[in-house]
């Protein structure tokens, strides 16, 4: 099962790609707070994480910065509020190692196709064992 921790100020719309992963089969986090975010992956174990550029407090690239010093391959989807701001927002978070940046509002089609090119497989399949764990 996949783990995946979502960062979104926007409770409805945290929920809704929450409860549509979990339908999809994996295991999802939301927290509203960068901050909290950051506790999570220190305490945490995920595979990917979404988060909102815009957030109150750390703003979602500082949240990504530190996030990196934590675990420098976790694959980071960045969600950007506008589509003016995305195009700004792309370039910044690409520079961080975000996977992908999608702006919202945006299909679900787009985000399973950006999460499942940032695992590197579908969303139902696990995760590969490592090569020496045989």
């Amino acid at each position: 099962m996949n783990h995946i921790l979502i960062v979104d100020s926007d409770a409805a719309v945290g929920t809704a790609i929450k409860l549509w992963l979990e339908v999809e089969g994996a295991e999802v986090v939301h927290i509203e707070r960068g901050a909290d975010g950051i506790e999570a992956i220190r305490t945490g174990s995920f595979d990917l994480v979404i988060i909102e550029v815009s957030l109150p407090g750390f703003n979602g690239l500082e949240t990504i910065e530190l996030m990196r010093r934590i675990q420098p391959n976790l694959p980071i989807i960045v969600l950007s509020n506008t589509l003016q701001s995305a195009e700004r927002t792309t370039s910044e978070a690409m520079a961080l190692g975000a996977a992908s940046v999608l702006a919202k509002p945006f299909r679900p089609r787009d985000l399973m196709q950006a999460i499942e090119a940032a695992l590197g497989r579908p969303l139902d399949q696990p995760k590969p064992l490592r090569p020496d764990a045989t």
